[in-house]
């Protein structure tokens, strides 16, 4: 992007199109070394919407998680000072977002400022915690009786519950279910839930069997009232334990954001990619780079864009590299490149460029599939041919080993399509076959007369053959 020799280093970046970015800078020494710096994440979008956050000292939900969700959003977070009584701070934000504190609950200040931006400021809220209702000991009864009406909500009690949450939501738009940032299936629910019902003006998205755990305001088909729109969600965001980034929960918390911030559910998408100057010839270690280009030709941005390189046993990939995205992860037991390309906006601009390099180590024609898919697309795929010449470059193993049965086998571990003769001999000197031994794995048993006594015997392998 830009080259600088000498301090402050400094250089302005003009992006020409609308997505996600990682930039990192490279520093490089006297000496031919380099350092990079950590990647810094970067969303560009034609119109950046702003959510403050409530600060919390204890959130039930990691604020990095929340930033993550929103850049994938392409919208902008801003962690609101401790005390709100600037009003500048508020300039420019489009929504509230605000968490229940994982160790003293709801505490009376966040009722008064809720109240007091949801009212006064008309901004949109998004309400997260594990229990809203029943963490609430900070409140006196007429405070829980004002926290009640305005996250619509009324509690019953609380219960453990371990089951599979019904989703329901009204209107012909299923902004929630089948927002523009996926769709959301039925998910497991388990630990103590409040017990609670959604006020008669407000709709529950999300409910078990006797209660509503998130709720929205207004209805479904209800022309927007004179309050603006609200959300509470009363289980934890995160998943289960371990898992992190659940896609499902993700993908509603989003869709939520979405309907709040009344950014629009638009999901027709036409993505196009497709392999420039496709080179499908070379030598066995030969390392050779492929570039593709990704469009968006339909009506609509699209989200959560990903490309897959699939790659057979036999190959390897190097490096790769894109003009816009969120970074790479190479599965190579799996042979799966994936490309987080993120969201890809829809025209003429829209065109992303990549490249990866790649080696054949065994001779042979090899598949390589190149896909790619985003929320509200199936899978698109392109399958390409690769034949290589030369030598293979991973030689098989050859090794013994004595069984259960107390009988000594030979273990052979190549490549898969590949075929090994195994030969032996007594003097090492005069070989003859004993047995093929074809990838990736191969298990043959030594006879006895071999195996017991008698002259000594060696086995090795030759070339392998396709």
């Amino acid at each position: 992007m830009a080259l600088r020799s000498a301090a402050p280093y400094v250089f302005d970046w003009v992006p020409d199109s609308v997505g996600d970015f990682l930039l990192r800078a490279i520093a490089f020494r006297e000496d031919g070394t380099e350092v990079s710096s950590s990647p810094v994440r970067i969303g560009v979008s034609s119109t950046c919407f702003q959510v403050g956050l409530l600060p919390t000292a204890v959130p039930v939900v990691e604020k990095e998680l929340i930033q993550d969700l929103l850049f994938e959003m392409g919208v902008g977070m801003h962690w609101l000072p401790s005390e709100l009584e600037d009003p500048a701070a508020l300039d420019g934000m489009d929504m509230i977002l605000a968490m229940e504190d994982a160790e003293v609950g709801i505490p009376h200040e966040m009722l008064g400022w809720l109240e007091s931006l949801y009212f006064d400021r008309q901004l949109p809220v998004y309400l997260l915690g594990n229990h809203l209702l029943s963490a609430t000991s900070g409140l006196t009864s007429e405070e829980y009786q004002r926290w009640e009406h305005l996250v619509h909500l009324q509690g019953q009690g609380v219960e453990g519950v371990h089951q599979q949450v019904v989703l329901e939501e009204r209107g012909f738009f299923q902004s929630f279910l089948q927002g523009r940032f996926g769709q959301v299936s039925p998910f497991l629910v388990s630990g103590e839930m409040d017990q609670a019902s959604a006020t008669s003006n407000a709709e529950a998205i999300v409910k078990l069997d006797e209660t509503d755990l998130m709720v929205r305001y207004p209805a479904g088909g209800m022309a927007e009232a004179a309050q603006p729109r609200w959300v509470s969600q009363n289980f934890p965001l995160s998943g289960p334990v371990g898992q992190g980034k659940d896609p499902i929960r993700r993908a509603l918390f989003q869709n939520a954001v979405c309907w709040l911030l009344q950014c629009g559910t638009c999901s027709l998408n036409d993505l196009q990619l497709t392999l420039k100057d496709w080179d499908g010839e070379s030598t066995t270690g030969e390392w050779v780079e492929q570039s593709f280009e990704l469009a968006n030709v339909g009506a609509c941005e699209a989200t959560d864009t990903r490309v897959f390189i699939k790659y057979p046993k036999g190959v390897e990939l190097g490096s790769a590299e894109f003009s816009q995205g969120l970074g790479a992860e190479n599965h190579q037991e799996g042979g799966v490149l994936q490309i987080h390309v993120g969201r890809l906006t829809n025209g003429a601009a829209s065109k992303m460029t990549g490249s990866f390099r790649t080696q054949a180590l065994i001779p042979g024609l090899h598949e390589i599939q190149v896909c790619v898919e985003s929320n509200h697309t199936e899978s698109n795929c392109e399958t390409y041919y690769w034949m290589s010449s030369g030598d293979p470059l991973m030689p098989a193993t050859i090794a013994m080993h004595w069984s259960e049965d107390r009988m000594l086998w030979l273990r052979v571990e190549g490549l898969e399509g590949m075929s090994y003769r195994i030969q032996m001999s007594h003097d090492l000197e005069t070989w003859v076959d004993f047995a093929d031994a074809p990838g990736p794995l191969t298990e043959l048993p030594i006879p006895q007369d071999l195996s017991e006594g008698g002259a000594a015997t060696f086995f090795r392998l030759v070339s392998g053959m396709q």
